[in-house]
Order: C-alpha cells, then sequence, then structure tokens
C-alpha cells in the first residue's frame, strides 16, 4: 500500500468525512462521490479502495426499507474509514520501520567502507613506501655508474658491468610500474564497487 499524501493528512481527510456519516444534514451520494474522490487522491492508483465505498447502498425502491438501508450503509461507511485509517496506521509503522533498518545497514555498510578504505590506504602508504626506497636505491646505483665510468679506462669491461646495471634497473623500474599500476587499479575498483553498492542501495 502505497500514500500519495502524507499520513497525517491522509488520516485527518478520513476521519473529517467518517464525521459526517451521522451528522443530521448527510447526503450519501455528495458524501460517497467526495470520499471516493479523496480515496483516488490518498492512496496509489492500483489501490481500489474506492470500490469499497462505491457499493455501499444507503436508499432502496422500497420506502418502508429506506430507514434500516441507511443505517446499515451508514454503519458500512463507518468500519471502512475505521479500515482505511487503521490501514494507514500500520503500514506507516512497518514503512519507518524499514526506513530505520535500511539506514542502519547503510551506516554499516559505510562503516565497513571506511575500514576497507583504512586498510587500503595503509597498504598504498606501504607500497608508496616500497617505491620510495627502489627509486633511492636506482639513484645511488646511477651514482655508483658513473663513478665506474671514471674509474674504469678499460672500455669493455666497463661497458659489461655498465650493462649488468642498466639491466637491474630497468627490472627495478617495471617492478615500480607495477607496484603502482595495482595502486591504481585496486582504488579504481574500491571506487567502483562503493558506487555499486550505493546505486543499489537507492
Amino acid at each position: 500500500m502505497r500514500l500519495k499524501i502524507p499520513k497525517e493528512q491522509a488520516i485527518a481527510i478520513l476521519e473529517k468525512r467518517k464525521s459526517e456519516i451521522y451528522k443530521s444534514d448527510f447526503e450519501p451520494k455528495v458524501w460517497k462521490e467526495t470520499t471516493e474522490s479523496d480515496l483516488r487522491e490518498i492512496f496509489d492508483g492500483r489501490d481500489f479502495k474506492w470500490m469499497n465505498i462505491s457499493q455501499i447502498k444507503f436508499t432502496t425502491p422500497f420506502s418502508d426499507e429506506n430507514t434500516n438501508v441507511l443505517a446499515k450503509g451508514k454503519e458500512q461507511a463507518e468500519k471502512f474509514m475505521n479500515s482505511f485509517i487503521e490501514q494507514i496506521e500500520e503500514y506507516s509503522k512497518i514503512a519507518e520501520t524499514k526506513t530505520i533498518e535500511r539506514e542502519k545497514y547503510l551506516e554499516s555498510e559505510n562503516d565497513n567502507l571506511r575500514v576497507q578504505m583504512s586498510g587500503l590506504m595503509t597498504k598504498a602508504s606501504g607500497l608508496i613506501d616500497d617505491q620510495n626506497e627502489l627509486l633511492d636505491e636506482l639513484n645511488e646505483k646511477d651514482t655508483k655508474i658513473e663513478h665506474l665510468e671514471k674509474k674504469h679506462s678499460s672500455t669493455n669491461g666497463f661497458n659489461s658491468e655498465k650493462n649488468i646495471w642498466l639491466n637491474w634497473k630497468f627490472t627495478c623500474w617495471t617492478n615500480y610500474r607495477i607496484i603502482d599500476n595495482f595502486i591504481r587499479s585496486y582504488w579504481i575498483c574500491f571506487l567502483f564497487r562503493n558506487f555499486i553498492r550505493k546505486k543499489q542501495s537507492r
């Protein structure tokens, strides 16, 4: 059951219609049309509560039974009004409970994401430290190569050793890029999963 207007407003309208039932100037036809219209405005279009009102009989072709038919019709009308009001109150409580549970779930999910984020940042920080150490080591090796170039007079011997260092430097740099790509990929996956969860929770 879905309401098209706020709960308090819906109940106030139905209470007003109920109070009109036993007034001395009660007009069955006017009351039915007004109430049916109200019910269409209160409840979702797929809810046909207004049909219950349309089927109530307040008059009869037999004059000697008019009083009893009118009394019975008013009694039915009052019961329907009470039933509608009770349904609104009960379903509103259920909806409020679901909202509270949903908010708690989202809060729990956000807490979990914060924990995961913290863990990810810790891992990223460690990887960044490893990267910095690797770069420092590469710079140190570059300096050693420069010293070796000045020290060695034998071109062939130097070139052989230089090639070894260059290969080692290339390997280190490759590892550095692998670590960097890992951090970026993990971070993108984390943000995408967070986006999907938020979208599903709406």
